[in-house]
């Protein structure tokens, strides 16, 4: 089982690295990291972020990232069952 949990953080990572490649690109030009990881404070601030659509960028770089854990997860299961 901790086998398991290792490969899905790993995979976790790698995953949300590409969810960022693939994602986090708005016209032409990636969104800051600083940007996507923290949250709107003011008016102007959010009005930004809707404006270039963060929330579902936000969303789609996190799915990347749970599905990475998903896969790392069940090979991590898988390679115990093969030994």
């Amino acid at each position: 089982m901790k086998k398991a949990i290792i490969i899905g953080v790993i995979l976790l990572i790698i995953g949300l690295v590409i969810g960022y490649v693939i994602f986090g690109k708005v016209a032409g030009h990636y969104v800051a990291i600083e940007r996507v990881l923290g949250f709107s404070q003011g008016f102007g601030s959010k009005v930004v972020n809707s404006v270039i659509g963060l929330e579902k960028i936000r969303v789609n770089i996190l799915l990347c990232g749970l599905a990475g854990f998903g896969v790392g997860f069940v090979l991590g299961l898988l390679s115990k069952k093969f030994k």
